[in-house]
């Protein structure tokens, strides 16, 4: 007997359930309002596989990093910074822009105006500057830049503002 009350409960309030089933799309929209970390920008296929496969690199290089390689770490910070600023100046604009796909246009890429993509290829050259310097040439210059150094430290800057 107890049990034939408890399911006519239960049958009661799953009866008087108004909750209204949101649509995917609705899912889409309160996600995009309230969960900032989503906000990256719409790309097209062949940027999208681009990007993936810079994402699937950059997790190659950390685990062989952090398990196995014993890699210098200015040289380490430099390839970390490179896939970094890299990935934020092609997934995040520097306008705020719509999230759909940005229309087709000579100054776009795949939804990505060209500007960023100028500005991702200067940031990775920058952060990479340092490593890629020979760790003989660094000890002489310690204290004494050259002129191409003061260069892009000063784009370094310039990116970080």
């Amino acid at each position: 007997m107890p049990e034939a009350i408890f399911f006519s409960y239960m049958e009661l309030i799953m009866s008087t359930d108004t909750t209204p089933e949101l649509t995917p799309e609705q899912l889409a929209d309160i996600e995009r309002k309230f969960d900032p970390e989503t906000a990256f920008r719409q790309t097209g296929k062949t940027l999208g596989f681009m990007i993936s496969l810079i994402l699937v690199l950059m997790s190659v290089y950390h685990f062989y990093a952090s398990g196995f390689g014993l890699v210098r770490e200015l040289v380490h910070r430099g390839i970390h910074l490179s896939f970094v600023l890299g990935l934020v100046f092609l997934l995040f604009g520097a306008r705020k822009t719509s999230d759909t796909l940005s229309p087709k246009a000579w100054y776009r890429l795949d939804g990505i105006p060209l500007i960023d993509i100028i500005f991702a290829f200067l940031a990775v050259t920058a952060a990479m500057y340092l490593p890629l310097l020979p760790a003989s040439a660094l000890a002489q210059r310690v204290g004494n830049p050259s002129t191409c150094s003061t260069m892009i430290f000063n784009d370094k800057i310039t990116f970080l503002y």
